[in-house]
């Protein structure tokens, strides 16, 4: 009897963790529906740093730029940037904490700009804009270019912020090419 018993535990405990394996398993498969693995390429174009982006909306959102700056982070990334981040003190001359920001973090570029949504129209006739302005500085502080991007959608949507990134990078990439 002692011997059954012993083998019918063994029993229980081996269905259980198969049991507990597959369940893990299953739910891992089910959670990672889509996945993007970016790795740091071997010939880096240079160092960007993502910096201030100023926020002008009524809305509360108060995430909303920060959301945008990891998106544009991982564009940079995934064209063969380094990406930093820091924000511009604000009693700072803009040319000269630019300068001082690069030189300390050894960057090449250093972006920011504006995000600003607009709502249109009445109740009913609402329409909804928003325009991202970006700033391009050496790492001299100098003023390399503006770019802007407008849409007739509400820029909270990640879709739209996606876009925007991607037409942005592409853009740099394109005309900056590798300081290296």
């Amino acid at each position: 009897m002692k011997g059954l018993l012993r083998n019918y535990g063994k029993t229980i405990f081996k269905t259980s963790l198969k049991s507990v394996a597959m369940i893990v398993i299953f739910t891992a498969l089910i959670s990672c529906a889509s996945h993007e693995f970016h790795r740091t390429p071997k010939q880096v174009k240079g160092q960007v740093m993502v910096g201030t982006f100023t926020l002008r909306n009524m809305d509360f959102a108060p995430f909303l730029v920060r959301d945008f700056i990891d998106v544009l982070s991982l564009e940079f990334f995934k064209s063969g940037y380094l990406v930093k981040h820091r924000d511009l003190e604000e009693a700072k001359e803009k040319k000269s904490a630019i300068k001082e920001l690069c030189q300390k973090f050894n960057c090449d570029y250093y972006v920011g700009g504006v995000v600003s949504s607009h709502e249109l129209g009445f109740l009913l006739d609402r329409e909804m804009q928003s325009r991202i302005s970006f700033q391009v500085y050496s790492s001299k502080g100098d003023k390399l270019g503006e770019a802007s991007y407008c849409v007739d959608k509400n820029f909270a949507d990640r879709a739209v912020q996606e876009d925007c990134a991607e037409t942005f990078v592409d853009d740099f990439t394109s005309k900056m090419g590798s300081p290296r």
